[in-house]
């Protein structure tokens, strides 16, 4: 049943309608942006425990607004409203809605599209999904199934499964209703789930009951890791939810600078999974990220169009499982291929100049140096340059490249993390 239509604004290239989604224990929120006639994929997006506008780029002063405020300017710094708009549309954005207003008036804000003049074939049916209840309602209810034995761990373990519930209900209920999946002989199109903070738990936990079948991508952002006995016995602790998403392309996003949730979550997830896996830390980004939006958004963006790509390609018949290959002489260079470390300079803006205390600099732009293989970036960055001036690259720590790959992922991720605590970090 629909609740009722709310536009976005018009620079963000799709039109979300706010929608109570049926599950079996009542129905859950959200914003919905059609993916056109046959949507490649599905991406639901998980916020934070708070639920609603608990999302990362949204401050700590807005994040507590209902879900209908997302097109509201309270909600303009939604990094996953963003996403969701520019993945569903198959256009992208040449002004952030962040930016300031004057960048924002029509002169400026236009919407880009191929190369074709045409928006992208790939395109994504988005939610934006909240809890089912208000979490003072979830409290309310799970203090009532309390006994005397229970600890906290148990309690957060019920917690969690409750909103595993309502992610599986949203990403149930769109396949099915998706136009794919009313035609015979098609699959339905498979989801990726995007979560932040304790939403990226809820991530990996429906995508480990959805089964890897299901599943397109796995996209944890500022994410929780959980690994209590109480959530092991539920089977949605992270450690085990992850090891079962085999041959799933996974992405961790952290801010380096992150007091509320170590970084070293984000670092853990991604040592126990196997590949494609990606991580990238986020230099001074905090928490919410709503400090560096660019930052953060450049890395998602960059590996949903290339999980998007691959789920196109799959439907149309390529044997394309990860995107478009490149031929022999240099390995596919996108991002959910592989195992590949990032660090995101939280200042970087395209090619513009800044200056630094060495002059001005060109920067290297994020689009042409996540088609790289030039480690020199990023070693160069890791090891003090100047973060605002220097491009950053995927640095590719495959398997396939031998023995040294996990030394090399250890190195480039104890430089990151130490960057983000004021350290500088070294690279030899």
């Amino acid at each position: 049943a629909t609740m009722g239509v709310m536009h976005t604004p018009s620079s963000a290239g799709s039109t979300g309608t706010l929608v109570q989604v049926p599950s079996s224990g009542g129905h859950v929120p959200a914003v919905v942006y059609p993916g056109g006639p046959d949507p490649a994929c599905i991406c639901i997006f998980l916020p934070g425990v708070r639920g609603n506008l608990d999302v990362p780029g949204i401050g700590d002063a807005s994040c507590e607004l209902d879900l209908d405020r997302w097109a509201s300017p309270s909600g303009r710094g939604s990094i996953f409203a963003r996403l969701a708009g520019e993945l569903a549309s198959g256009e992208d954005m040449t002004v952030a809605p962040w930016a300031p207003r004057d960048r924002r008036s029509a002169l400026h804000a236009k919407i880009t599209t191929s190369t074709a003049g045409r928006p992208r074939r790939f395109r994504a049916l988005c939610a934006l999904m909240s809890w089912r209840a208000s979490e003072d309602e979830i409290a309310l209810a799970i203090a009532c199934e309390i006994t005397q034995g229970d600890d906290d761990d148990s309690v957060g373990a019920r917690r969690l499964a409750l909103a595993v519930e309502d992610a599986c209900a949203v990403a149930t209920h769109l396949r099915r209703t998706s136009t794919r999946g009313h035609d015979a002989g098609k699959r339905p199109p498979r989801v990726a789930f995007v979560g932040f903070g304790f939403g990226a738990a809820v991530a990996w936990a429906a995508a480990s009951k959805l089964g890897a079948d299901a599943v397109a991508a796995v996209v944890s952002v500022s994410g929780a890791h959980v690994e209590t006995s109480a959530a092991r016995t539920l089977k949605i602790d992270t450690p085990g939810c992850i090891t079962t998403l085999d041959q799933v392309p996974k992405l961790w996003v952290h801010g380096a600078s992150d007091t509320t949730l170590s970084p070293t979550a984000s670092r853990a997830g991604f040592e126990i999974a196997r590949e494609p896996k990606c991580v990238a830390f986020v230099m001074n980004g905090d928490h919410r990220l709503d400090i560096a939006r660019e930052a953060s958004y450049e890395p998602m963006k960059t590996f949903m169009v290339s999980t998007l790509t691959s789920e196109y390609l799959s439907s149309v018949g390529c044997d394309a499982p990860y995107g478009v290959e490149m031929g022999n002489a240099r390995r596919a260079a996108t991002p959910c291929t592989g195992a590949r470390v990032l660090a995101m300079p939280a200042a970087m803006r395209g090619d513009t100049n800044v200056s630094s205390s060495a002059g001005t600099k060109p920067k290297r732009s994020f689009h042409r140096a996540a088609h790289t293989y030039d480690t020199r970036l990023m070693f160069e960055l890791l090891k003090g340059g100047d973060v605002p001036v220097l491009g950053a690259g995927w640095v590719d720590v495959s398997r396939a490249l031998g023995a040294g790959h996990a030394e090399a992922a250890r190195l480039l991720m104890d430089a990151a993390i130490d960057a983000g605590r004021g350290t500088r970090g070294r690279v030899v």
